[in-house]
């Protein structure tokens, strides 16, 4: 209930990030998805700079459907919290089965805007690309995130698949035979 949710945000900072965490995992579960999202809207105008409160105001418009509002919950988490990935993996999981080209324009602005997002979330973006059949720009994806991650034998494999199916032999030979010395799982 409302009087619940007001009494733990007069708490602690911890407790405050705690109930809006809570509050994000809890959005799906909500029948009334608009009054959530007024709500939600409310308290995260009240804690504009806890980037809990913005993540849980994401995931009530996301549930909503009121896209500009999921937005303008990124674009504010981006400024105050550029190196937590988790909204953004979130985000990824929720849109990847059914937006896919959404997904994928998601997640290159998002990753823009984070240039030290960790491996995974890096990762994933052409791991979405070769979803779509998109393998040019993926294999293309790889090889740009094989210059931060130059011995990742996972990145070596699909910029070598890839570079073969480009009909780009050389390459392909060079990233194939790299990822079996950094002891790719497929190495024997």
């Amino acid at each position: 209930s409302r009087t619940q949710i007001e009494t733990l945000l007069s708490g602690s900072s911890e407790q405050q990030k705690g109930l809006f965490s809570l509050l994000a995992l809890t959005m799906a579960q909500q029948s009334d998805k608009a009054g959530s999202l007024a709500y939600m809207k409310e308290l995260a105008k009240r804690y504009n700079n806890l980037p809990e409160a913005q993540f849980a105001l994401a995931t009530a418009a996301s549930e909503a459907g009121d896209q500009k509002a999921v937005d303008l919950a990124f674009d504010r988490l981006a400024k105050i919290a550029p190196e937590w990935d988790l909204p953004i993996a979130w985000q990824v999981e929720k849109l990847r089965h059914t937006q896919l080209d959404a997904t994928i324009t998601f997640l290159k602005r998002e990753l823009d805007r984070r240039p030290n997002a960790d491996y995974e979330l890096q990762a994933a973006y052409p791991k979405l690309l070769v979803s779509a059949k998109r393998y040019e720009e993926a294999r293309v994806a790889f090889v740009e995130l094989l210059k931060r991650y130059p011995k990742q034998a996972e990145l070596l494999y699909a910029a070598g698949l890839l570079s073969y199916q480009e009909k780009d032999l050389d390459a392909a030979s060079s990233y194939l035979q790299a990822a079996l010395a950094a002891n790719h799982p497929d190495s024997d």
